[in-house]
């Protein structure tokens, strides 16, 4: 497969979206990573940049999101 995106949430039952950024981030370096929280943004946003997360954006944000799933996907990128 060759996403274009990855969309992960913060939370998630098998391991967190940061273990998993890093892992998909291992396999597939040039796709962007956004995550999802319901938690505060930029308490997330830190420790997710570190892991390879290009944006963290609220789960109650639609207008976020959308803006940050151009942004991560436009051509120039």
């Amino acid at each position: 497969m060759k996403p274009t995106l990855v969309l992960l949430d913060w939370k998630m039952p098998v391991m967190d979206g940061l273990e998993a950024a890093r892992q998909i981030g291992r396999v597939l370096p040039a796709v962007p990573i956004l995550m999802f929280t319901i938690d505060d943004v930029l308490i997330v946003e830190r420790e997710a940049k570190k892991s390879g997360v290009g944006q963290v954006v609220s789960k109650t944000d639609s207008v976020a999101m959308v803006r940050a799933i151009e942004e991560l996907t436009a051509p120039s990128r």
